[in-house]
């Protein structure tokens, strides 16, 4: 029996274990499989983090990051005509979900970003109470599709969407969604235009100010600097790191925008 390799594993699955549990979603974001190639900062920068995220200073930051004022006009949309109940549940729990972890991981992401500019929370040092791991109700576990494995007409669509956002690949929250391809074409068929307008851009960089400034709330330093990761690290590898961050605190900050208009087209 390969018992370093048995060792490893448990400890990879430990780790999935508690971030799901601190995040309180039956699922691991992509966020942090795509950090796996730097196992040292990941380790490091979520042991800097998680402390905060239990508290309610972190809650009422993602709160305050939750459904944005989109100013983008919203069909109604009679989704009984495309699908039963039990199946548009299921897309108001996809959405849901999303819209639950989006605001933490862009607070999170925002987080580490922040502190690898050298600008990282100082920590209040006090809090008014923590909140207990586990995942809440209306979140639900989601799929991983892969590009390879949905039709060609979905796979364009999917593109299609990253390219109109700048993103380097679809969102996660948008390959879930291609589940219900209907929802999802019917849905980018009137938030296409919306995506590259002044308000989208503007929300945007509302949605980066208001997570940087919500750290300033937070009981506990975050404190990942650069000068600490080139002990270990070479300046390709933290250039990676800080790539990496910096893609998806951007991508987040989109899928809240979007998330916001899904669910509003849900209850349309």
């Amino acid at each position: 029996m390969d018992v370093p390799f048995d060792r490893e594993r448990n400890a990879a699955e430990a780790f999935q274990s508690d971030v799901m549990n601190v995040l309180q979603v039956p699922f691991v974001h992509e966020l942090f499989t795509v950090l796996k190639g730097y196992d040292q900062f990941l380790a490091v920068g979520w042991r800097e983090v998680r402390q905060n995220l239990l508290t309610y200073e972190w809650k009422r930051g993602s709160d305050r990051l939750r459904h944005p004022e989109i100013d983008a006009n919203i069909p109604v949309i009679d989704w009984g005509t495309y699908y039963k109940r039990p199946v548009i549940a299921k897309i108001r729990s996809v959405v849901d979900t999303f819209n639950f972890v989006n605001p933490k991981l862009l607070l999170l992401t925002t987080a580490w970003y922040e502190s690898l500019a050298g600008r990282g929370a100082r920590g209040t040092g006090k809090t008014k109470g923590t909140i207990k791991p586990g995942f809440v109700k209306n979140t639900g576990e989601l799929e991983n599709v892969d590009l390879l494995d949905v039709p060609e007409p979905i796979r364009s669509l999917l593109e299609e969407i990253a390219s109109r956002h700048g993103h380097h690949q679809p969102a996660v929250d948008y390959r879930a969604l291609s589940r219900f391809p209907q929802f999802l074409r019917t849905c980018w068929v009137h938030l296409r235009d919306y995506v590259p307008s002044r308000n989208y851009h503007e929300l945007r960089a509302q949605l980066l100010s208001e997570a940087s400034e919500q750290l300033n709330h937070l009981p506990h330093p975050v404190d990942i600097t650069v000068n600490k990761l080139a002990a270990e690290h070479e300046p390709v590898q933290i250039a990676g790191m800080i790539g990496i961050v910096s893609l998806y605190r951007n991508m987040l900050a989109d899928c809240l925008i979007d998330g916001e208009y899904f669910r509003r087209i849900l209850i349309s």
